[in-house]
């Protein structure tokens, strides 16, 4: 009977501290997503303070930019923006995006959208970082010089210079078709002896794709999804960049850009040694 009476002692304390246990577990996650709930809150607060304080206008904190840049010893020279969700609200955060990416050094930037959204708004978006670059820069403004290009402007004599900016805007058509429309012809010139296996290298598939010829390839990509794919975005000049990700293109802040420069910063990149 005592054991009995033991043995049945024992299951209550554990289903006792099992029950406190699952308590602390569930706890715990609500502490988190309440921590969670108050972290987006406080960045929409932020951005909110930051667009009231600048009448709506774009602005960084050049202490902040200054502290970055030091902190930076690799910094992308071609960035690839590629935009998932295709939503024409979001020019205006793709624009700050590039901005930052200008005032950090950033020579080359390329954004993507698979159905051409972007181009049909390339305009819009290069008035949009020309205002706001002025507004920021004030007279340092005139040590820039641009270039916006879409896949039909190319240089013959190379990279555009690098003290200057070159934009591009491009879509599925100039990617993921384009490199077929190369491969095919590359076939074609080996079937009629035009061209020989062993003149078909790196270099020689890369010069012929439209959408980067004269640029260099991307180092950094960056895209903006809740699905993490390429969506058809350059599947040949990607092949050795980094990628990061981003869900939220709405509310991307500063010290968003900043954390993924840092992690770009502190990647080794092998290129496939």
């Amino acid at each position: 009977m005592a054991m009995y009476w033991l043995f049945e002692h024992f299951v209550q304390v554990i289903y006792h501290l099992l029950l406190v246990w699952l308590h602390g577990i569930i706890v715990v996650i609500s502490r988190l997503r309440f921590l969670w709930s108050i972290r987006d809150l406080t960045r929409v607060v932020r951005r909110l303070a930051g667009q009231f304080r600048n009448k709506g206008t774009f602005y960084i904190d050049p202490e902040k930019l200054k502290k970055i840049a030091c902190e930076l010893s690799k910094r992308p020279k071609h960035l690839i923006l590629i935009l998932l969700d295709e939503n024409g609200q979001y020019i205006e955060e793709l624009s700050n995006v590039a901005i930052w990416s200008i005032c950090l050094g950033t020579a080359y930037i390329t954004l993507y959208s698979k159905d051409g959204l972007l181009c049909n708004s390339q305009e819009i978006l290069k008035k949009l970082i020309i205002k706001k670059l002025k507004q920021f820069l004030g007279n340092d403004m005139k040590q820039y010089s641009f270039i916006f290009k879409d896949s039909s402007s190319t240089y013959d004599n190379g990279y555009v210079n690098t003290t200057g900016i070159c934009i591009q805007v491009i879509s599925e058509e100039d990617c993921r078709r384009n490199f077929v429309d190369v491969s095919r012809q590359i076939a074609e010139q080996c079937e009629s002896n035009e061209l020989s296996i062993d003149e078909i290298d790196s270099y020689s598939i890369g010069s012929r794709l439209k959408a980067t010829k004269g640029l260099p390839d991307p180092d950094l990509a960056i895209q903006f999804g809740k699905v993490q794919c390429l969506d058809g975005c350059l599947p040949w000049q990607l092949r050795l960049t980094e990628i990061l990700s981003f869900q939220d293109l709405a509310h991307i802040d500063f010290d968003d850009f900043a954390m993924g420069l840092r992690k770009f910063n502190k990647c080794e990149q092998r290129y496939g040694k």
